[in-house]
């Protein structure tokens, strides 16, 4: 079952192929909940390009996570959401040895590449894995403008020129 509507702007996400829909069929407004934890494995992520909706994990995991930076990238920002922009939340949610590796220039992070214009990841955790750039953290590679509070990582490995257990730089 694909987008299952509950209560008024509440899109519920409990597959992987579900989870793939969030590239393509955020609205202004959306607010999504994981009610299920989903793994990744055998699947090559590409990044949610700007989100500024509301995810909430609701205390669930996304398992084997891996993003591989590809030349036709959009942009240089590696992660769940690769911009998690104007006001927009993830919060509630745990990534569990996810492998990110954003090249020789990515801005990467488990959840997000950069955190900017007043939007928010809370209560967040990155379990194992490793993520790969030029600046990276567990939880976000950049925070501009924006807050992690709550977010913890732990048995991560975080390889790159700038490193931060959860953002590689707060600006």
């Amino acid at each position: 079952m694909i987008w299952t509507m509950c209560r008024e702007l509440e899109i519920k996400i409990s597959t992987p192929e579900e989870l793939e829909l969030l590239r393509t069929e955020i609205q202004p407004s959306d607010k999504f909940v994981l009610v299920a934890d989903i793994d990744m494995d055998g699947r090559i992520w590409t990044p949610v390009a700007n989100f500024y909706d509301m995810f909430n994990g609701n205390g669930h995991t996304i398992k084997n996570l891996h993003i591989i930076a590809r030349l036709e990238a959009e942009s240089d920002y590696y992660g769940l959401f690769a911009r998690i922009v104007n006001f927009g939340t993830v919060k509630n949610l745990m990534l569990e040895d996810c492998v990110i590796d954003g090249g020789a220039f990515g801005i990467c992070g488990g959840i997000a590449g950069i955190v900017m214009y007043f939007s928010f990841i809370n209560n967040c955790k990155c379990l194992g894995g490793t993520v790969k750039g030029l600046i990276c953290g567990a939880i976000a590679g950049q925070v501009f403008d924006g807050d992690l509070t709550g977010c913890n990582a732990v048995r991560t490995e975080l390889k790159g020129y700038t490193t931060g257990k959860i953002a590689g730089e707060f600006w």
